[in-house]
């Protein structure tokens, strides 16, 4: 079997059963439920918190998460909520020396009319291997979903968000000792 349908299999399975039984348990409570954004949704356990997708963080998912290296919250490199203009820098270039783990966000977002490119050019570090756990993930379409995953190899192609105004969630990941280095450029478009 593929390995593209066996992700979609275990999407399916989880859209399932998050999606079709358990937030039920909230709608008992509507005056306690959350306004979560971004595919966010209210917490079975807790109805009055929100569940976020990867890359964003509670209270109402409409914030970036914050990230961490070896541990240490809030290190990572760069500004991680960008907000793009022509006058903004297309190119980006991240590193990580002898890091032990990470995991690190960032928030592109475009202007009400505009679109956003994304072209990954660089991706040291991280190595191939079956579960893929050292990655560069651009989510760039329905943002509750994962995005494309990037290992080993470079995207042929730049990615593009599908709605103008919409936004583009960078998540570099990598739990192995080692020298990382991530490259990409962005820019809107019309």
């Amino acid at each position: 079997m593929s390995d593209l349908v066996i992700t979609l299999t275990l999407l399916l399975n989880f859209t399932l059963f998050f999606g079709g039984n358990l937030i039920d348990v909230c709608d008992d409570h509507p005056w306690h439920t959350p306004d979560c954004r971004n595919g966010g949704y209210a917490n079975p356990n807790k109805c009055s918190e929100c569940l976020c997708p990867f890359g964003y963080a509670s209270p109402y998912c409409d914030s970036v998460e914050s990230g961490n290296v070896n541990g240490e919250p809030d290190v990572c490199p760069g500004d991680s909520n960008i907000l793009l203009t022509e006058q903004n820098p297309t190119l980006t270039e991240i590193r990580w020396y002898n890091a032990t783990n990470f995991t690190c966000y960032w928030r592109l977002r475009a202007p009400a009319n505009q679109y956003i490119e994304v072209q990954l050019f660089r991706l040291e570090g991280f190595k191939c291997g079956q579960t893929c756990n050292n990655f560069v993930e651009i989510k760039h379409g329905n943002l509750a979903n994962s995005g494309p995953r990037f290992c080993c190899g470079l995207p042929t192609e730049s990615m593009f968000t599908e709605v103008q105004g919409h936004e583009v969630i960078i998540i570099a990941s990598a739990v192995q000792k080692g020298n990382y280095s991530v490259g990409l450029t962005y820019r809107i478009t019309e």
